[in-house]
């Protein structure tokens, strides 16, 4: 009975999830159509608008490419004619000073140096006022001889019978150019042959994967500058172009709405297979996810688990290394500073047992701070402020000239220090540090009274406009109530603690910064933290 309850409650949960998939694709489905039918009119009207832009803009380009060129041809001539011309030959041919035969003979080869000279000239022929020819060279013969000639202006004419490979785009060109004397005005006229490979190539080039566009240059120009036109099944723009010619650019115009029917025919047909395929994997893969989520997320709980009392035991390990290394460390400074107390007992020049108890107090400073980490939880970050008071208050009363005053009074030191936490390897330099310059006190302090020594350390903003790291400075000033350091000192001739203490601070991004006159009995050291 029971099985046969179990096996009727799952045929229940499957016929439901049969009819939420056929809800679901249906659903689907609807609103896929709907998504089409609310994105096909604008799309269409998007791309037909697109088209035309982009056709004005393609035209407007092939416009500015055969004025480039044409303007290009006309510096041509002028050069072709300036280069050759000796205007007072041309005024004795025209007063009859020198017969056309000299003329010709002196002229043509000039304009057979200068063609060569300029591939694009394929011929020129020389006119009188009269319109004889008076040279040639080149190609001449392929020129008209009637050609409508403006002795004011240079004209550019399209070589008839011309054809190209982007419509009617001349593969030559004519330019007339006026020959003026400066003084006696018109002298003739240069009729050229100009080569338009250059242009045709370059818009060749231009039109590579564009609409297929019908390209003409006609004269005289019969429409305004950027007309649009739409005749026989064609879209034209039209353009002026130098010397009274005009371009005309057109197209088929069934074309742009053809290729923009097909782009939306596209963009339908995949907005339809989208919805379908997402309508079917989008529900199978519902019950795929949870059922996956869920063993992925034990599997993954149980690696957290893992490593996690994987790194807690490598820490432990860690810690047990470091406070063993740094016990091992303190215990061999106190060996060495043992037997160097017992050197110093038993040396008897004074010069020997002082050097003797600078390096046990410089042992005792490095036993101080390593006892320090060893107590501290944190090996990494030490507390400035306890090393300090414990450290230089033992200096004090362990340097060998404390408790010999006359007056009997032991000397005294005060302590403000603010309450810094720094890296291991930056506290051990400045403990060093703060030792020289105490011992240095009490080295140069007064011998016929008690000495007062004076410790500081405290931030203070870094000297930079560029607030780049480190954005502090740490301060270490330390002064006595003694006489001052000697004027050698003060010029740079330091001991050996001074010059270590120099080093160190140096070593961390700062420096040592003596009194400017002999006497002053302050010092103080600059590090970057």
């Amino acid at each position: 009975m029971t099985k046969t309850r179990s096996s009727a409650r799952w045929a229940n949960r499957r016929l439901k999830q049969r009819r939420l998939v056929r809800f679901g694709g249906a659903a689907v489905v609807l609103l896929t159509l709907v998504a089409v039918m609310l994105v096909a009119f604008p799309v269409r009207t998007f791309f037909y608008q697109r088209d035309r832009a982009q056709f004005h803009v393609e035209t407007r380009l092939i416009h500015i490419l055969l004025e480039s060129h044409l303007n290009q041809l006309i510096e041509i001539a002028a050069q072709l004619s300036s280069r050759t011309v000796i205007r007072n030959d041309m005024l004795e041919l025209r007063e009859g000073r020198m017969s056309a035969a000299a003329y010709f003979e002196s002229a043509s080869p000039r304009l057979e140096d200068a063609l060569v000279a300029s591939p694009e000239a394929l011929g020129v022929l020389r006119l009188d006022l009269e319109g004889k020819v008076v040279a040639s060279a080149g190609l001449a013969e392929a020129i008209p001889t009637r050609v409508h000639l403006d002795l004011d202006t240079p004209r550019i004419l399209p070589m008839p019978g011309s054809s190209s490979s982007v419509g009617s785009l001349p593969e030559a060109v004519i330019v007339t150019h006026p020959v003026v004397h400066p003084q006696h005005g018109a002298l003739g006229h240069d009729v050229l042959l100009l080569s338009f490979g250059t242009a045709r190539a370059a818009l060749d080039a231009a039109m590579q994967g564009t609409y297929p566009t019908e390209v003409r240059v006609q004269m005289p120009a019969t429409r305004g500058e950027g007309s649009h036109s739409e005749v026989g099944g064609m879209e034209h723009h039209s353009y002026q172009l130098p010397s009274g010619l005009e371009l005309v650019v057109g197209r088929a115009s069934g074309y742009v709405y053809g290729n923009s029917n097909r782009q939306l025919s596209l963009i339908i047909a995949v907005i339809l297979v989208a919805g379908a395929a997402l309508s079917f994997a989008s529900l199978w893969m519902l019950g795929l996810v949870h059922e996956r989520s869920v063993a992925e997320n034990a599997e993954l709980a149980d690696l957290v688990e893992e490593q996690t009392a994987q790194l807690r035991e490598l820490l432990r390990e860690r810690e047990l290394l470091i406070h063993e290394v740094h016990h091992r460390i303190k215990n061999d400074m106190s060996v060495t500073r043992s037997l160097l107390t017992l050197q110093r007992l038993h040396a008897e020049s004074s010069e020997v047992q002082a050097s003797l108890a600078e390096a046990e107090s410089r042992l005792g400073v490095m036993a101080e701070i390593y006892e320090h980490l060893y107590r501290q939880s944190d090996v990494g970050q030490v507390f400035v402020r306890p090393v300090l008071e414990r450290l230089l208050p033992t200096v004090v009363s362990s340097h060998p000239s404390t408790g010999s005053l006359a007056v009997g009074k032991p000397d005294t030191i005060d302590i403000s220090v603010a309450d810094v936490q720094l890296e291991r390897d930056a506290a051990i330099p400045l403990s060093i540090i703060a030792n020289e310059l105490v011992i240095n006190a009490l080295k140069y302090s007064a011998q016929e009274r008690q000495a007062e020594i004076r410790v500081e350390l405290y931030l203070e903003p870094y000297p930079t406009e560029a607030r780049t790291a480190p954005a502090q400075m740490l301060v270490l000033r330390v002064s006595d109530n003694g006489p001052g350091l000697p004027a050698q000192v003060v010029q740079g001739d330091l001991g050996f603690g001074l010059e270590m203490a120099r080093s160190l601070a140096e070593q961390s991004g700062g420096g040592l910064e003596l009194p400017a006159e002999a006497g002053s009995s302050s010092i103080t050291v600059r590090l970057k933290v």
